[in-house]
This record gives structure tokens, C-alpha cells and sequence, in this order.
């Protein structure tokens, strides 16, 4: 016996320290690029961009745009990203944010081997890094990645609550966590409500357990209404289901997404089958470790309910949900949640020597490979850096954007994967506007009213030469052939990268 948990102990020791090298190896790709393979990453920097340089008057924002207050749910990042940008500049104080989702990752494995019985040994922790760049990091929602290994940890610390003592000192700490929800995502905070509610009949075995857990979600419910009522929208009509107007993906949509961080993120890329072939094998191995280790930890179904409650949200809840405020994504963001509780879940069983070690070989190639694709797709959207240099500074900028797959993503789930990085423009020469702003008020940057200039319809059939006169440059990407010509013949190329071009249409 004494044997076997200085045997569990060893390999924890082992695990933790292959953690600690998984952490520091994507940290460093993500310093290892100029620009960090993001759809929507672009208009965050940009918006932080803008709220650092609001008052200079050679950017022009101040008459334009309008800041809102940063202290507000959804716009802790921004906060934080304004502050470092003081120190760091705008863009390598995003790269510093990205970096501390990956921390994160880091301490929630560490986190997960702490919470085993001695002697355990939490090989499949190792399974969260190689699904760090999950699908939704490279849509680049980064308040909401940022917000998963939070709602992990929140729901760890709330399963420790119940099993431990110091119930007062855990319970500030958890309404900190609850906080953070808030403020990275009120939708993860929702997701933490239903998930914690569900807790109480996985969890709760006495009256105080009951009360403890009980009091997280009011709080955390509150917490959400509270916005609600600040952001002058009736909790009533936002769940009023008269007023939704809904719509769901398909059902071989959904697998199809479910399948992509198992295949390279590419589904018809052959030359990835050998990482489905690994990812089987490795599910082989904790099927047969886990069978011949017969073991759990305490808590083992926690996990494993939370993540299936997840996973059966990601099928059953409509991809977008259209009120007074359209919502996309809606239930394509429960898919990494469900990836992350699915890990924390297998990092419960008790697996052999032998089935541990090859789990964590095989963890550490997928991470590799996992770098290696976020460095391809950020040395792919790097190219179109050059693109900028011969505009000047301060540019009204009109985005021709049709169908912008990269190379090494699905093309299908990603074919609007470059629709924002003219924005990098803007970050890199300071000053001017882009149509394409996020236009909701969860963001802290919005056109004043009548302000916003003009965007032509539709990827194929632009209307242009109609808000020619708004504009200073039109970069496109992937336009037709026709309207190519037209802006050749119409208005001055500055030049052309791959598949980029720029057009100048003033003197600016």
C-alpha cells in the first residue's frame, strides 16, 4: 500500500512538472508571431487601441466614437488590456492577456492534481493543453476563453466548499470568482447558474452543504439581474421566449464541430488522420487504464454530469437566439466548456504506471502539434502585415471582404476567418475608423450616433463607388474578378500581398 502512494505521489510530482513545461511551450507561440491567429481578435485590439489614444487629436476618435464604462460586465479584459497597454503598447500587452488564458490552463491542471487523494496519479490532466486552441480561440472570442478555465476553476473551488471547512473564508472567495464571471462573460456566468444549480444534487449531503450551495447561485443570479436592470433591459423580456426568435444548427453541423479539434481543426484535411488515429489510441489507453486501475477519486461524477449537461446544451440550444439583441454562437460556446469539464472528469481515474506514461506521451505530441497549427495560422495572417506599410496614418478604411478562409482551418466554419484584421491597420498606424465595429452594447467602444460610415451589402455585389467619398482606403481580400478590375481601373493600388490588396481613394 505504502508502495503504491509513493508511486502516486512520484508521477504526480512527474505530471505536475510536464504541466509546468506544456504552460511555458504555448505561452511561447504565443509570442512566437507578430499577430495571433484570432477572427475576432483584430477589433479588440482595436477597441483598446481607441480607448488609449481617445483624446489624442490626431486620431479623431473623440468626435466619432464613444467610450463606455470599462468597470461593466463584459469589459474586465479591456480594462486590464488598457492597463497594460501603458506599459507594453496595445499589442504585446493582448499578447500578455492571451498568455494569462494559457496561466490559467496551467493552474486549472494544478489545480486538478491537488484535488486527487494521495497516491492518485492525473495523467488525463495533461489532456487540457493539447485543447487549449480550441475552436472558439480561433474565433477568437477572447472574453469568453478567457472566461472557461475561470468557470472550471469557480466549479472546483465550489466542490471543495462542500467537502471541506472555513466555509465563510471560501464563500468571499467564490463570490471573487463569481465577479470575475461576470465581468469577463455574463454568459459563462449563466452557464456557471446552471451548472452549480445541477450541483446540488451531485454535491449536497447535509443541510449546510445545502444552504452553502444554494447561496453561490442566488448570488451569482443576482449578480446577472443586477446587470440586467443597469444595462436598462428587463430581466423579464430577456427571457421572455414570446420575444426570442430562434434558430438551431444542424445536426451534422454539430458533429462536424464537435470533430474538428480532433482532426486538426481541418475536416477534409488527409494528412491529419494520423491525429485522429492518436487521439483514438489515447482514449484506448485511459478506457484499459482506467478499467485495470479500478478506481475513482471521491468526486469522480461531478465532472462527468456537469460535462454531459454541457455537452447536451451544445445540441439541444439554438446557435442563435435573435431579441432586441441578436446573440450568435449561443450554444456552440458550451463545446469547449464540455471539452474542459470532460478532462477534468478523466483526470479523476486512477490509472496504471504504464497506461499513465503513454497517456502523457501521446498528450505532449497532440500539444506539439496544437503549437504547431496555431504558428501556421499565425504565420498565414502575419503575411498581410507588409500590406499596411505605404498607407498613412489616421485612414478611413472601407473592408472588402469575400470569403476568407485560412489554409490550415475548416473552410466551412471559418470561411469569414480574416473579415477583421484590416483593423490591425488602425492599431499599427493609429487613428481612423472601420465600418465593421461590433455594434452591441456589451462592447466599450461604439460609433456616436450617425456616425458610423457607410459598408456596402452583401461579399460579391458591392455598391462602392456609393461611399467612395466616406473613405480613404479599400483593402480587400478574396474579391471578385470583376470588381477587382473596377477598383484597379477606379482608384489608385498601393499594392497587393497573396491574396490582400489596398486601394487609395484620397490623398490622405
Amino acid at each position: 500500500m505504502s508502495g503504491q502512494f509513493l508511486q502516486g505521489n512520484s508521477d504526480r510530482t512527474l505530471i505536475g512538472v510536464v504541466c509546468l513545461l506544456l504552460t511555458a511551450l504555448l505561452v511561447a507561440v504565443i509570442w512566437w508571431n507578430d499577430v495571433l491567429p484570432m477572427q475576432d481578435y483584430p477589433q479588440h485590439l482595436y477597441m483598446v487601441a481607441v480607448i488609449d489614444g481617445y483624446h489624442d487629436p490626431a486620431n479623431d476618435w473623440a468626435e466619432r466614437l464613444e467610450v463606455r464604462n470599462l468597470l461593466a460586465p463584459y469589459r474586465l479584459l479591456y480594462l486590464v488590456h488598457h492597463g497594460l497597454g501603458q506599459y507594453f503598447g496595445v499589442v504585446a500587452a493582448g499578447k500578455v492577456i492571451v498568455s494569462g488564458y494559457i496561466l490559467l490552463v496551467g493552474l486549472l491542471a494544478l489545480l486538478l492534481i491537488g484535488g486527487r487523494e494521495p497516491g492518485g496519479a492525473p495523467w488525463c490532466v495533461l489532456l487540457l493543453f493539447p485543447l487549449s486552441f480550441h475552436p472558439i480561440y480561433y474565433y477568437g472570442f477572447l472574453n469568453f476563453t478567457l472566461s472557461i478555465p475561470v468557470l472550471l476553476i469557480a466549479l472546483l473551488h465550489l466542490e471543495s466548499m462542500t467537502s471541506g471547512r472555513n466555509h465563510r473564508l471560501r464563500f468571499l472567495a467564490h463570490l471573487l470568482l463569481l465577479f470575475c464571471l461576470l465581468l469577463l462573460h455574463p454568459y459563462t456566468l449563466l452557464v456557471y447558474i446552471a451548472l452549480a444549480a445541477a450541483s446540488v444534487v451531485l454535491l449536497v449531503r447535509t443541510r449546510q452543504q445545502l444552504i452553502l450551495i444554494a447561496s453561490c447561485v442566488f448570488v451569482a443570479l443576482c449578480l446577472y439581474l443586477v446587470w440586467q436592470g443597469i444595462e436598462k433591459q428587463s430581466a423579464i423580456k430577456s427571457l421572455s421566449i414570446a420575444a426570442m426568435n430562434f434558430r438551431w444548427w444542424s445536426l451534422d453541423w454539430n458533429l462536424d464541430f464537435l470533430a474538428l479539434p480532433f482532426v486538426g481543426m481541418r475536416l477534409d484535411a488527409d494528412r491529419e488522420s494520423w491525429l485522429s488515429i492518436t487521439w483514438i489510441t489515447l482514449m484506448l489507453v485511459v478506457l484499459i487504464g482506467a478499467w485495470r486501475g479500478r478506481g475513482f477519486a471521491p468526486f469522480r461524477y461531478y465532472f462527468l454530469v456537469l460535462g454531459c449537461l454541457a455537452l447536451a446544451g451544445y445540441f439541444l440550444l439554438p446557435f442563435s437566439v435573435f431579441t432586441p439583441i441578436r446573440y450568435t454562437y449561443f450554444s456552440v460556446r458550451l463545446f469547449p466548456i464540455a471539452l474542459f469539464l470532460m478532462v477534468a472528469f478523466l483526470a479523476t481515474l486512477h490509472l496504471g504506471r504504464a497506461s499513465g506514461r503513454i497517456l502523457g506521451g501521446l498528450s505532449v505530441l497532440l500539444t506539439l502539434n496544437s503549437i504547431y497549427l496555431h504558428h501556421s495560422v499565425a504565420s498565414e495572417a502575419e503575411a498581410s502585415l507588409p500590406l499596411f506599410a505605404g498607407m498613412g496614418p489616421a485612414g478611413d478604411v472601407l473592408p472588402l471582404i469575400g470569403k476568407t478562409p485560412s489554409a490550415e482551418l475548416d473552410p466551412f466554419f471559418y470561411s469569414r476567418f480574416y473579415q477583421h484584421f484590416p483593423f490591425y491597420y488602425h492599431v499599427l498606424k493609429g487613428g481612423g475608423v472601420n465600418p465593421d465595429l461590433f455594434n452591441n452594447t456589451l462592447v466599450p467602444v461604439a460609433f456616436v450616433a450617425g456616425k458610423r460610415p457607410g459598408l456596402p451589402p452583401g461579399n460579391e455585389f458591392y455598391r462602392w463607388p456609393e461611399y467612395a467619398d466616406q473613405y480613404d482606403y479599400i483593402i480587400t481580400r478574396n474579391v471578385s474578378a470583376h470588381l477587382s478590375r473596377q477598383l484597379q481601373e477606379e482608384t489608385r493600388r498601393l499594392d497587393v500581398v497573396g491574396p490582400w490588396a489596398v486601394y487609395q481613394l484620397s490623398d490622405k
